[in-house]
């Protein structure tokens, strides 16, 4: 959506799970997609209601609708 331009702010990140080879060799792809999903979930209105941060920039709505298009036919 942001259309190549960079946007500016507070990125952060750590690990949040860590898991050996043995463990992954134990569990079926549906269960490491989960865990994957799990670990990689934020909620960013939450965070965003206890860490406020401001975004700057120029138009940074600018493309916004090519995110709220969707086709019915095949999800994309």
């Amino acid at each position: 959506w942001a259309g190549g331009s960079l946007r500016r702010g507070r990125m952060r990140g750590y690990a949040v799970g860590i898991y050996t080879r043995d463990q992954l060799r134990a569990m079926t792809a549906n269960q490491v997609n989960a865990i994957i999903i799990r670990d990689l979930y934020e909620d960013a209105y939450s965070r965003q209601r206890e860490t406020p941060v401001a975004y700057t920039g120029k138009n940074l709505a600018e493309g916004i609708e090519t995110m709220l298009c969707v086709c019915p036919a095949c999800g994309r």
